[in-house]
């Protein structure tokens, strides 16, 4: 018995859950390890009906057998314990002075008590104070040592014969109920023990009941806050709002019952044929209101949400704020008479506009240029030049024309009918081509060689791949990648680790990324099935509508912290919500209507933790 309990919690404490995994990885509860603290109990029971009558008989001045057990193990097992250590760790000469000491006081205890009678015994006791300071001398005597128990145990030996001693005269000495007690219960312990027994058992397992209640709501709880990390979560993409989860965070933040909001965008991301979960946030807004354990990483979420932010938001060339039109100049090498010329802006909201200059045109230099968007906001920032060749808009590699093409004096006109050069490629090269496959062929230089004006002209040529039917090249001045954190998982898979740049495949757009971070978990993420990666929103949607034809992509999620008033308009938030087909989460709700508990970690995974 004494071996199986102390088997089954030492598994127990060594997987540190009570959850195992099946041949087909399916989580199952292991109910024998459930009953690991229960033979624990009953193992240390057993050792209390061996001990108990020690202890008594030692109380009672009986019998200094209790001493005798502490010297054989404290001695047997310092001294072996020190040998082996050595051994291990390749110092054995310098073990045996300490393990020489020990054994010479074992020694002493056993003549002291085997041979010697009467006050002469106080000898043996100096004898044995004396190795045991020699060894406190020699040796180092720390809480962080192996053998620290031990040691404890070695310096106890004397004060515990001293101890016996005293107890024995006061026995003698003590009132007779007193004596008599002691005495009845030293010689015949037994009668007694099975009542303490008793109480250790109903104790033990009152303790356990408690520990294990505490845990499982505990678990309760933290499953829904994994799931909902902010008061409440709001899934899914307004159909007739035009200003989405952005519009309705700005109105909700004016109410009396919301504090603050974070956006959000969730889908699907590929690197290679690894497939993950891939969640984008604002950093600053939702390291601000959501819950995080700190067993999810190395490092807190406050650190995390670094890690992913865009250390300069800005991006793109700043055109004047009275520029009207723009154009640039081009020059094709190759016929192309399905390409389009497209220009991609940003206004001051944010807002991502693809504006259409037209064919790709005749072979020698002419100017390709269209009027900026009239319903947005200036002033402008140009993100991008590409080239559109009609195709699948899904289409990340393979079936376009190759080709070479010269750019030249990108240009804005002003409402003055004055002109102003925004790139002219004489410069320091801030462009890089977009990816168009994991193995990127595009190749983007300056030229001396055939400049329209200045002294040279970007030389840009591409192959057969597209990304979503578009080519071309973006302002990379920020860096020219967007900073992201991946999964335990995910990194193991792929083999990447922070520092590495790759090309991540994001609902069908190829994204330059670069990792900067390495974590286990992270809220909402379910990591039974799949990884993840986190990037920032605004540097994500920004790059994908880069390459977005007909609609933009827009934040799908929205986090909100409640101020704690008014519930009646969170009730008003929650049913307008649903009544335009969206997925509210509550954690109020949700903790009101939870029920049961379950041996599971937030994220569907074993429970690890056991207090």
């Amino acid at each position: 018995m004494v071996v199986i309990g102390g088997l089954v919690f030492w598994e127990l404490q060594s997987r540190e859950q009570i959850v195992s995994s099946g041949l087909f990885t399916e989580l199952q509860v292991n109910e024998t390890l459930l009953f690991g603290p229960i033979l624990f109990l009953i193992v240390v029971a057993l050792f209390f009906m061996r001990l108990f009558p020690l202890f008594v008989r030692y109380i009672g001045g009986e019998s200094p057998g209790l001493v005798h057990l502490l010297t054989g193990l404290s001695v047997a097992g310092l001294a072996g314990g020190t040998l082996f250590s050595g051994y291990q760790d390749g110092t054995l000469s310098e073990a045996y002075l300490p393990a020489a000491i020990v054994l010479a006081g074992g020694a002493a205890y056993y003549v002291t008590y085997r041979f010697i009678r009467g006050r002469w015994k106080w000898v043996g006791v100096g004898a044995q104070a004396a190795a045991v300071a020699a060894y406190v001398f020699t040796g180092d005597i720390h809480p962080s040592n192996t053998l620290f128990n031990a040691e404890i145990g070695l310096l106890a030996i004397v004060p515990a014969q001293i101890l016996y001693q005293l107890l024995a005269l006061v026995t003698r000495s003590a009132p007779a109920w007193l004596s008599i007690s002691l005495w009845h219960m030293a010689r015949n312990p037994l009668q007694y023990t099975w009542l303490v027994l008793l109480l250790v058992l109903v104790t033990g397992l009152g303790i356990f009941a408690t520990t294990v209640g505490g845990t499982l709501t505990r678990s309760q709880d933290e499953q829904i806050q994994y799931d909902t990390p902010t008061d409440m979560r709001i899934q899914g993409t307004p159909l007739f709002l035009s200003e989405g989860l952005h519009g309705m965070r700005e109105a909700f933040v004016g109410t009396p019952a919301i504090d603050s909001g974070a956006l959000g965008y969730r889908t699907s991301a590929y690197i290679g044929n690894i497939s993950m979960q891939l969640l984008a946030l604002e950093p600053e807004a939702f390291a601000d209101i959501a819950w995080f354990r700190d067993d999810f990483a190395n490092t807190g979420l406050e650190q995390i949400m670094g890690m992913i932010a865009v250390a300069d938001g800005h991006n793109g060339i700043t055109m004047p704020a009275d520029s009207q039109s723009i154009g640039l100049w081009i020059k094709p090498l190759e016929s192309q008479p399905l390409m389009s010329v497209w220009v991609v802006v940003q206004d001051s909201a944010g807002i991502v506009r693809t504006v259409s200059l037209g064919e790709v045109g005749e072979l020698g230099w002419h100017r390709a240029s269209n009027d900026l968007p009239a319903d947005l906001t200036g002033p402008f920032d140009l993100m991008a030049v590409s080239l559109y060749e009609p195709g699948t808009t899904t289409q990340t590699s393979g079936g376009g024309t190759p080709g070479t093409v010269l750019f030249d004096d990108v240009y804005v006109e002003l409402s003055d009918g004055s002109k102003r050069v925004l790139e002219g490629f004489e410069g320091e090269n801030v462009w890089s081509p977009i990816p168009t496959s994991f193995f990127n062929s595009d190749v983007l230089y300056t030229s001396p060689d055939d400049p329209f004006t200045g002294a040279r002209s970007g030389v840009f040529t591409f192959g057969t791949d597209r990304n979503r039917s578009v080519r071309g090249i973006y302002d990379a001045s920020a860096g020219g990648v967007i900073p992201v954190v991946i999964s335990r998982g995910v990194a193991e898979a792929t083999g990447l680790r922070p520092g590495v740049s790759q090309i991540v495949s994001v609902s069908g757009w190829l994204v330059p990324v670069e990792i900067t971070g390495v974590i286990e978990l992270f809220p909402t993420l379910n990591t039974a099935n799949s990884g993840f990666m986190l990037a920032d929103l605004d540097a994500l949607l920004t790059y994908m509508n880069m390459m977005s034809q007909l609609s933009t992509v827009e934040a799908n999620e929205l986090y909100l912290q409640k101020t704690g008033d008014s519930p009646d308009i969170v009730e008003e938030i929650t049913e307008e919500m649903v009544s335009i087909l969206l997925k509210v989460n509550d954690t109020t709700a949700q903790r009101r209507k939870s029920v049961g508990t379950r041996f599971k970690t937030p994220d569907g995974g074993p429970w690890s933790s056991w207090p």
